[in-house]
């Protein structure tokens, strides 16, 4: 998902590029199926707590039903 400008339906996602997740293995935000927790939670934790574009990113996700670390 990050480095992309546009979904499948054209959303804007260009506040992609300002994640802090840039270059992180996007695997780390999604648990295995049927697992209720983290792995690297605390890592997680950190890096989107202070991301700037945090709310861009929930909101992507509630509009688009991905259910993952947010």
């Amino acid at each position: 998902m990050i480095g992309r400008t546009t979904s499948l339906d054209n959303q804007d996602l260009s506040w992609t590029k300002h994640a802090n997740c840039q270059g992180i293995d996007t695997n780390e935000f999604f648990s295995e199926e049927g697992e209720k927790t983290y792995k690297n939670a605390g890592l997680l934790t950190r890096i989107c707590n202070n991301c700037d574009v945090k709310q861009a990113c929930i909101n992507y996700a509630l509009h688009n039903k991905v259910s993952g670390w947010w």
